[in-house]
């Protein structure tokens, strides 16, 4: 578990040092994600996922790397049980 900790500490330091407009904050964003998913803490996860997601949209609303969030979100979706949630997010991905 340190090892997620420490990672987490780093991607939180790194988004205070860079603006949301920065190329990378979604990459942070996304990362924190799946920090947050390894952790067990799957509502936070979601919320980073959220995060990263609308950064990206607001800059290329077809990018590809969008569907890499969504199948994120729909591993949460699944660990958590919630299966209309977690097809959704797999659907969207595709």
């Amino acid at each position: 578990m340190a090892k997620f900790d420490y990672a987490e500490k780093y991607l939180c330091r790194r988004l205070k040092q860079i603006s949301s407009e920065h190329k990378d904050s979604y990459k942070c964003y996304h990362a924190l994600g799946k920090v947050s998913f390894e952790k067990g803490e799957y509502e936070k996860s979601i919320n980073y996922l959220v995060e990263s997601r609308e950064i990206l949209q607001k800059r290329r609303s077809n990018d590809f790397r969008i569907a890499y969030i969504y199948n994120s979100m729909g591993e949460v979706y699944q660990k958590k049980g919630e299966i209309k949630e977690a097809l959704q997010s797999y659907e969207k991905a595709l």
